[in-house]
């Protein structure tokens, strides 16, 4: 009976030790594991231009959205192939490299000019390629879009492509432009002018104009505008004086009708009198927007200040969905001629940078609301005198991002601890997998329950790109610290977030408890562990008991007894 008793206490014991763990504060206490090989796998999700049908001569704009499904950070180039109809690849559209982390999903966007393609049936393939590390991919899979490039009328027939005389408003394919040069000579100089302006059809704006008289006496001038019908362009001032060496203001009402047909629009405007012409050109370009279309639209204008001498460029990102947009990325590479400039930022603060010695400024937007719209603006020293440059200069990249969490690419893959006694000392030990591609700083620390020491008190570090880091940390346990379990929170830190992981311990009995098997269930233990236990121990007893030996228990002189009084009670009742 001894060692029944022995090993109900050890059981009772262990029982009353591990009951903590299915309090409700353990529900989240987790290690976590992971497969530590790393490897990077893109799909793509979508390849798409905002129209089926692209004016010939015209701009639009390419999307592709894809996505990082693997578990380790790669960098992702993404390309598109044009093939007309006889399946021959007539152009590509080359996206810019992005860095994406696993569980992130990137859309990149990029201008793409039409140029001197033919009218016809055209396909768009694309793909992205990335580094798999310990993949065996190394180019996603592909998506197609079907389109055709469409006739847009004004660039096909006769005469100068400034000059419209058929009545009908259509847009002028880029390759026929003539050189875009201001002309002098007449009774005024323009000083500033709007060189291109991108506009979305039923869109309306005011353009500011100056010009200056350069002459002795006054001159009277009339503005005329050709290229567009008067309903899409109207002067301020139609006809004004000015006095010798004075400027004028004057405003361009640009409106354009709903349906305006997407594409380039070349507008001359002349002052003029008796004396001569003096002339400045401006590219009014429209761009689609369908309704069902998700990605962002980026309209911009470009301005020349030949007082300053400086170009002033204009953005506007305007996000035309029903959904938020999260970090929205937009880049613009200075033109050429201007390659050199000295940038300066106006209203927004912006970042330089250079690669393959090209020069560009690029914006960060950390949301975009549904159908919100945002304007930045900059200059460059410097003016072109010929103006083909800035018409052929498109919007570099716009990229949208989804917000990156911190758990995307520092993982907590173990965490474990020694066997802990009260008054001595434990070990902790956390492992953190970073997949990250660039080194990142982090501080990493250990909560302990009340009374309890650990050393240090904090960790710092710079976490490697792919690679493990293990954080060490010394725990000092109280004297009195009773015999039970407890919980442990290990958590890293760094500028972008935080990431923990919770560890239970069982702090081991004394020799003394043990000796005692002194056991207390303390009052907050639910009843129902308490009758768990008691069934527990009885059902053990039990169970010992027929090892033992099994059967009855009883005596020989007591089963003789048993039977003399049976005899007994059956004589009494004769």
């Amino acid at each position: 009976m001894g060692r029944i008793w022995v090993k109900a206490v050890w059981t009772l014991l262990l029982l009353l030790l591990l009951a903590p763990l299915a309090n409700p504060d353990f529900a989240g206490s987790q290690a976590y594991f992971i497969n530590s090989e790393l490897y990077a796998s893109i799909t793509l999700d979508n390849l798409s231009l905002p129209s089926t049908e692209i004016t010939s001569g015209s701009t639009t704009d390419v999307s592709v959205v894809f996505e990082n499904t693997g578990t380790a950070t790669t960098t992702a180039t993404a390309t598109v192939y044009i093939f007309n109809a006889a399946n021959a690849l007539v152009d590509t559209v080359a996206f810019g490299p992005a860095p994406i982390v696993p569980n992130q999903q990137i859309a990149q966007q990029k201008p793409w000019a039409t140029d001197g393609l033919p009218v016809g049936p055209y396909t768009a393939r694309g793909n992205v390629t990335y580094d798999p590390l310990n993949g065996t991919n190394t180019v996603s899979n592909e998506l197609s879009f079907s389109f055709a490039i469409v006739n847009g009328g004004g660039g096909n027939q006769p005469g100068p492509p400034y000059f419209n005389p058929w009545g009908e408003i259509k847009p002028v394919p880029i390759e026929k432009l003539p050189p875009l040069a201001p002309k002098a000579g007449g009774p005024v100089d323009f000083l500033k002018f709007p060189v291109l302006k991108e506009m979305v059809a039923g869109q309306s704006a005011l353009q500011e104009v100056t010009f200056i008289n350069r002459r002795s006496g006054n001159e009277t001038v009339k503005l005329v505008a050709t290229g567009v019908d008067q309903n899409w362009l109207q002067v301020s001032a139609p006809e004004t004086t000015l006095m010798p060496g004075e400027t004028r203001n004057v405003d361009l009402a640009i409106s354009v009708p709903e349906g305006a047909q997407e594409g380039d629009y070349l507008i001359r405007l002349d002052a003029e009198n008796a004396d001569g012409v003096s002339s400045d050109f401006m590219v009014v370009r429209i761009k689609g927007v369908s309704p069902s279309r998700t990605q962002p639209v980026v309209l911009r204008t470009v301005e020349l200040d030949r007082t300053s001498g400086k170009t002033t460029v204009t953005v506007t990102v305007r996000n035309p969905s029903s959904k938020d947009l999260k970090t929205t990325l937009f880049t613009d590479q200075l033109p050429a001629g201007l390659q050199n400039s000295k940038v300066q930022f106006l209203d927004r603060p912006g970042e330089e940078k250079s690669l393959d010695g090209k020069k560009y400024v690029l914006w960060e937007f950390p949301e975009l609301l549904s159908h919100e719209q945002v304007t930045v603006t900059y200059t460059m020293d410097g003016v072109l005198t010929e103006y083909t440059p800035y018409v052929n200069w498109y919007a570099s990249e716009l990229v949208v991002t989804q917000k990156v969490d911190l758990s995307d690419v520092v993982k907590i893959i173990d965490v474990s601890a020694s066997e802990m006694k009260p008054g001595s000392t434990g070990n902790v030990v956390a492992t953190v997998l970073y997949v990250g591609d660039e080194p990142m700083p982090a501080t990493m620390t250990l909560s302990v329950p009340a009374g309890f020491t650990v050393d240090p008190s904090y960790l710092t570090t710079m976490l490697q790109p792919r690679d493990t880091f293990t954080a060490r940390f010394e725990v000092g346990v109280p004297q009195d610290a009773p015999a039970s379990s407890h919980l442990l929170q290990f958590l890293l830190y760094t500028d972008s977030g935080q990431v923990s992981a919770r560890l239970p311990i069982v702090i081991a009995p004394t020799a003394g408890e043990l000796a005692a098997a002194a056991i207390t269930v303390k009052p907050t233990d639910a009843a129902l562990v308490g009758i768990l236990l008691i069934a527990l121990i009885f059902a053990y007893l039990l169970y010992a008991r027929r090892r033992e030996g099994g059967g009855s228990s009883f005596s020989e002189e007591r089963l003789e007894y048993a039977k003399s009084l049976s005899k007994l009670v059956k004589t009494e009742d004769q």
